[in-house]
């Protein structure tokens, strides 16, 4: 063994058992939560949960086809069976596994989080508050800054609206680009939600962005229904055509939006829950409609947008959609590029504030220099 191994076979048995990333909240609902972490070393991981009729803690973890997950270091851990609009407390549980052979397993150490809490949704909420982010591209200070531009504690819960990495080349990016940020600034008491933007599909591990950031029923679309508004989450691809060389023919996001279009039709447009909702908010990292100064080819994914799911959007009554993506604040009012209903495009060195009440959707943007760019009610 080289004195280089040698060395980084000592540090790593000398490394402390932690968790050293999260908890952060994701895939908030009236009746369940996902809590994501990551211990330094595998282990076999669970989270308590108390509160509402639970006065004694209960255990959850993944478990499939009979096997309870173990010997990892990321754990996706969904609670369910909570009721709405009521607070939980909840911890981290993990034991170091030091060997784990077919007829022998021996545990380590064992450590335990401090108690956080969140909140369920509310299915009755009149009153709903967002903050938006987009394009961070990795940057954490900005992420940071931008987040102070409006109090944390009076949202319910933040939204980043794609392209918070650049690619994902190495699988603990995310943390420093965005994710601890996140945890230490609100995430482990209330959730974001995550919009998938066109750089988030770059890189050799954007395969597996899912185990990152939450996915509800598995996939980047869906819809969220938070009170008596129906969030939509589009996720809208790559901005150039599939044949472009960089992507190397192993892109299928021409089909994969038309596959979009065909599920809010068929399925979203058509729910009970969704006409109901008295307000209805798009969330796509692209904007539905083609914006000044795009190069030539980076529109091909606005056009198709555009052809494909601004017919509906008009059908299905969305009141605003919110979109990032071309580094540069636009507000198209209704009517325009045949859309009838407001885009709103926040910039890459903004905030987005959303307050959703029964008077209408008030946004306010503020730039990182504390500038008011937008104030209006939709």
């Amino acid at each position: 063994m080289t004195c280089m191994a040698l060395s980084a076979c000592l540090t790593m048995a000398a490394q402390d058992f932690v968790f050293n990333h999260g908890p952060y909240l994701q895939n908030p609902g009236t009746d369940e939560m996902t809590v994501f972490f990551t211990t330094s070393k595998n282990a076999f991981s669970w989270v308590e949960v108390k509160g509402g009729e639970w006065t004694e803690p209960r255990r959850f973890a993944p478990c499939e086809d009979g096997l309870i997950e173990a010997y990892n270091t990321a754990n996706t851990v969904r609670i369910t069976g909570l009721q709405p609009n009521t607070e939980y407390a909840y911890r981290l549980v993990s034991k170091e596994m030091t060997k784990f052979q077919p007829y022998s397993i021996t545990f380590g150490e064992s450590i335990t989080s401090d108690w956080e809490t969140f909140r369920t949704l509310d299915p009755k909420a009149k009153e709903i508050t967002f903050v938006m982010i987009n394009d961070g591209h990795g940057e954490s200070n900005k992420v940071r800054q931008l987040l102070a531009a409006f109090p944390l504690d009076e949202v319910d819960f933040v939204v980043y609206n794609g392209d918070m990495v650049s690619y994902h080349e190495e699988a603990t990016a995310p943390y420093g680009c965005f994710l601890d940020v996140s945890t230490e600034l609100f995430a482990k008491n209330k959730p974001f939600i995550y919009v998938r933007g066109n750089h988030e599909t770059r890189g050799s591990l954007a395969r597996s962005y899912k185990s990152l950031v939450g996915a509800p029923n598995n996939r980047f679309y869906n819809v969220i229904h938070v009170g008596n508004t129906a969030l939509v989450l589009f996720d809208t691809g790559e901005d150039k055509p599939d044949t472009t060389p960089v992507y190397a023919g192993i892109n299928d996001f021409d089909g994969y939006r038309s596959l979009q279009a065909q599920w809010f039709r068929t399925e979203a447009m058509k729910s009970k829950a969704f006409r109901k909702a008295k307000h209805k908010i798009a969330l796509m990292h692209i904007p539905p409609l083609v914006t000044p100064g795009i190069p030539a080819g980076e529109e091909h994914g606005n056009v198709q947008l555009h052809d494909e799911l601004s017919p509906l959007f008009n059908k299905a009554g969305i009141d605003l959609a919110l979109s990032g993506h071309t580094h540069r604040y636009y507000s198209y009012d209704k009517g325009e590029q045949g859309c009838q209903f407001p885009v709103l495009i926040n910039d890459h060195h903004s905030a987005m504030l959303v307050k959703i009440t029964d008077d209408g959707i008030y946004t306010k943007i503020i730039n990182d220099k504390g500038e008011v760019l937008h104030e209006k009610t939709y």
